[in-house]
């Protein structure tokens, strides 16, 4: 038996005796994805390399991978040249986690609230489809707020490509929680890339 969900399962599914033996698949770690990689490209080590690092570690399941190598079987190149589309995919952001769909949108302040509505993955949240129901259900008061998680869950172009990607001063308001010296993170917001891919 598999699930995507172990918290819904009925506990008498999950007793002694049904389900003896319990394994977390996680999802890919990037020495994971050069060993997929190198599956359908043997002999492409640097390819291998170069496509691991394009992707965020721990956000994509073998499964999605394992799809795009078949997309692109014939040609490894196009395999690292496309790696983004897999996190473009809207299946990944529905797989998505409420408390990390929240953290990338800066919003973990409502956290709790949709963990008490029992609201554990994006896939969950569309019935909250009216911004009165934000209000009232999650008490909202902030009108922004209310709007940009609106926009979220009903797949406003918009607010999916600013979600898809990172500006630098997005970058910048992260990197400030961890490195207190300035210059420092002025050093690395200055050495990233436009548009980084979130979740790195």
């Amino acid at each position: 038996m598999t699930t995507n969900h172990r918290e819904k399962l009925d506990p008498a599914l999950m007793r002694p005796g049904r389900a003896d033996y319990h394994v977390k698949l996680n999802n890919a770690s990037h020495m994971q994805m050069k060993r997929l990689f190198l599956n359908f490209n043997p002999n492409e080590e640097q390819l291998a390399e170069e496509f691991a690092r394009k992707l965020p570690e721990h956000k994509i399941s073998m499964a999605k991978l394992q799809g795009h190598f078949l997309k692109y079987r014939d040609n490894a190149a196009k395999q690292v040249e496309n790696a983004k589309e897999i996190l473009v995919d809207a299946a990944s952001m529905d797989e998505m986690c409420v408390s990390e769909w929240l953290r990338r949108i800066n919003m973990q302040k409502y956290a709790k609230g949709f963990a008490d509505m029992k609201m554990y993955y994006v896939t969950d949240l569309r019935y909250l489809n009216d911004e009165n129901l934000l209000k009232e259900k999650l008490k909202i008061e902030d009108v922004m707020d209310v709007k940009r998680i609106h926009c979220m869950i009903n797949d406003d172009k918009i607010s999916k490509e600013e979600f898809k990607t990172l500006s630098q001063n997005g970058a910048r308001h992260i990197i400030k929680k961890f490195l207190p010296d300035n210059s420092k993170v002025e050093e690395i917001v200055e050495g990233m890339e436009p548009d980084t891919l979130t979740g790195f």
